[in-house]
């Protein structure tokens, strides 16, 4: 499965390659430098995928919005950096059970500038190495 958050990082990375777009193999080569070398190939790789990046390229030009516009807009509404579940329960963990705040106060300062890269901290934009499966959250909690 594609990851949302990641998905959007990788389609800006799509918009900065004005003049010349990539291929999606050079789009992931580029994108693992630009921050995210967590990403995985797959869907991104398949047929399907591909066809919508073309639909969705030919719909920004079609809104007649330059690729450098859209970025931006992208930019300002699409965090790089989300509070994924699997770090905040590390965190949670590490303060309660050993009175550990290190990786508290790291993810806080990561989630404190969420719309910029940050050069070091590529590991919170990675989703879970299992894609989450088998965790539930609720609502009310």
């Amino acid at each position: 499965n594609a990851d949302y958050t990641n998905t959007f990082l990788l389609l800006q990375a799509q918009l900065a390659h004005v003049d010349n777009p990539p291929t999606i193999a050079q789009l992931m080569e580029d994108y693992a430098v630009i921050g995210n070398a967590g990403l995985r190939e797959q869907p991104y790789d398949e047929t399907p995928f591909k066809k919508w990046l073309l639909q969705w390229r030919q719909r920004v030009a079609a809104e007649g919005q330059t690729d450098a516009a859209a970025l931006q807009m992208m930019q300002t509404v699409n965090p790089a950096f989300i509070p994924r579940n699997h770090q905040v329960e590390a965190a949670l963990a590490a303060a309660t059970q050993q009175q550990d705040y290190t990786l508290f106060d790291k993810l806080l300062a990561v989630l404190s500038n969420p719309y910029q890269a940050q050069e070091g901290n590529e590991a919170y934009q990675m989703p879970p190495v299992d894609d989450g499966q088998g965790y539930q959250t609720f609502c009310n909690t």
